[in-house]
């Protein structure tokens, strides 16, 4: 395993690169500093597979079953990584529905806490979910140590027609279901999701995912996820949020039953401000310009 950990940045570039990309409401040279120092993980797929930038373990992994008992370096046989055409450079391609589950450790590059844990996941896809989903759930990501009902982050394409995309905030699984009922016999409305529409992507066509969160695992108080679909707000959830990890076992689960392209997975330490998330969307090179030098 590798990690990298560094303090110094380049904020002349960084800044140049920021302002850039954003327009002057979006964003100012003081973002460039701060989105860098909250930067915890970054994998760009430009040059292979493993992270460019990474406070914990920098290489992917796959593993069979959500347990991810005995985990293998690299990708599995229903993913490639493409060398172009990706949103700056490289990519990967999920080209089958089944196969083992695809990840990178979350130890220190997702920055857990028992108390005031929050955070940012950005993310890249492309695909046309009518056309390239085969039938039933789909998760391009998933962030916990279990499992998706389970103290999970995660989006989603629904099983429906026209595919839904949805942000699932799960708890844990004993705070937000306490009598253990039958999924099938939870309303609809009392389902922790965010919906976020329809016909957000489109084939040949990079779509920008970024989630916030803030205040889990907090006492007392709502918590707060929002969704972003290319920089702009998409639905909010306010709610208590218990995540109780085993921080050794968490992990970014990478398209799970996904088929389509996938890039640009970055994760920061603190829940990004609308004028940040608009920010890294509109970055000309991605996030490799808020690497610490």
């Amino acid at each position: 395993a590798s990690t990298m950990r560094c303090v110094r940045w380049d904020l002349p570039l960084l800044a140049a690169a920021v302002l850039t990309a954003c327009t002057p409401s979006a964003a100012t040279a003081d973002d460039a500093p701060a989105l860098s120092r909250s930067l915890s993980f970054h994998a760009s797929f430009d040059a292979g597979t493993d992270a460019d930038f990474a406070r914990g373990d920098r290489g992917i992994l796959h593993a069979v079953g959500e347990a991810r008992k005995n985990p293998r370096p690299g990708l599995g046989s229903h993913v490639r990584w493409a060398k172009d055409g990706g949103r700056f450079g490289g990519c990967l391609r999920f080209e089958k529905k089944i196969g083992p589950i695809q990840y990178f450790q979350g130890d220190e590059n997702i920055a857990w806490k028992d108390g005031d844990f929050s955070g940012t996941l950005s993310f890249w896809l492309s695909l046309d979910p009518e056309r390239d989903l085969l039938p039933g759930f789909c998760d391009p990501i998933q962030m916990t140590d279990k499992t998706w009902n389970d103290a999970c982050l995660f989006v989603e394409f629904n099983k429906d027609k026209p595919r839904r995309f949805r942000m699932g905030v799960f708890s844990d699984l004993k705070t937000w279901n306490p009598t253990n009922r039958d999924w099938d016999s939870i309303p609809e409305k009392e389902r922790p999701f965010v919906d976020g529409g329809t016909n957000l992507f489109a084939k040949g066509r990079w779509t920008h995912v970024a989630m916030t969160f803030d205040g889990y695992n907090r006492a007392g108080g709502d918590a707060t996820t929002a969704l972003y679909i290319d920089g702009e707000l998409r639905g909010v959830r306010r709610a208590p949020q218990k995540f109780t990890w085993n921080p050794t076992r968490s992990a970014l689960m990478l398209g799970l039953s996904y088929i389509g392209g996938y890039d640009e997975i970055a994760v920061f330490d603190r829940a990004l401000t609308p004028a940040e998330v608009r920010t890294l969307f509109e970055l000309p090179g991605g996030a490799r310009a808020l690497h610490p030098r």
